[in-house]
């Protein structure tokens, strides 16, 4: 790096210094906003420069922030299809709260199922969290979230700095699958499908990005297969995304998903807090991990 022009990765248009000692004390008033006495429960909102503005999903959800990463997984050619089998040793893709996206292809629609990858119990299952069609939120081992292994393509997500402290996270996720499943018999693919919850629990965020494929996924969600461009008239009045445009503020979605979902101290959370503590350990004097 040139030590006469230095920049703060995380926002090039904000944080852009003409010395490397003024990047440098930045950096440290950043340090300092992260170690405070007390715990953060949000510590993205401490950092992000966005936080108060409203933004496009894919404006918050990106690098540096979250790390997207493709998975490797066989493909195997068929006579009439492609059959692509997932890694079966998840834990060396994946870390305790990563969201996985996994591609698949329904009534030729091809679309998303989306979880959150808990860690590797001590029988040997990765264990996954993730909303599955009316039944619920539950807690399923990784074939099961797979559905025999099978998928287009694997996706990580995995936040460099967590919108909720760990523990928070753990205790809705314990929440969400027990006694009487979140959601269970409650759910919408415009409006409130897997990738929502995993959204709302990881991120804080109430939003479905696949909502770009707007008239795919309503279609889908009322029993159509899309061969061939639908008017767009024939969707202007039904809900995507509860209503909301495509832009969104990151402190009103956290402090809304936070009014929806409770939280709970048991078994599961403490293990999933103990995978946490194991497998992504917090650096010393770290308020926030």
């Amino acid at each position: 790096m040139d030590e006469n022009w230095a920049i703060i990765k995380y926002d090039r248009d904000l944080f852009c210094f003409t010395s490397f000692s003024k990047a440098e004390k930045k950096a440290l008033e950043i340090k300092e906003e992260l170690t405070r006495d007390r715990l953060h429960d949000t510590p993205m909102l401490e950092v992000h420069p966005k936080v108060n503005s409203y933004e496009y999903f894919s404006s918050l959800i990106t690098n540096p922030y979250v790390i997207k990463k493709d998975i490797p997984h066989r493909h195997e050619p068929g006579f009439w299809s492609d059959t692509f089998w997932a890694p079966v040793n998840a834990e060396n893709y994946f870390k305790p709260l990563d969201i996985v996206w996994v591609g698949r292809r329904d009534t030729g629609i091809p679309f998303y199922h989306v979880g959150i990858y808990l860690g590797k119990g001590n029988e040997g299952k990765n264990w996954i969290c993730h909303l599955n069609d009316d039944e619920g939120a539950k807690i399923t081992d990784w074939k099961s979230f797979l559905k025999a292994g099978r998928c287009e393509e694997i996706i990580r997500y995995h936040p460099i700095i967590p919108f909720k402290n760990y523990s928070k996270i753990a205790k809705k996720i314990a929440w969400a699958v027990d006694g009487t499943p979140y959601r269970e018999g409650n759910y919408n693919l415009a409006n409130r499908n897997c990738e929502h919850f995993a959204n709302m629990v990881v991120y804080g965020i109430n939003y479905s990005k696949q909502e770009d494929r707007k008239d795919e996924l309503i279609a889908k969600n009322i029993g159509l297969t899309v061969a061939f461009p639908i008017p767009a008239l024939i969707f202007n009045n039904y809900s995507i995304n509860n209503g909301k445009g495509s832009a969104i503020k990151l402190t009103n979605e956290m402090s809304e998903s936070n009014d929806k979902l409770g939280w709970i101290t048991n078994d599961w959370s403490r293990w999933i807090e103990n995978k946490v503590q194991q497998e992504v350990p917090p650096k010393q004097n770290c308020k926030i991990m």
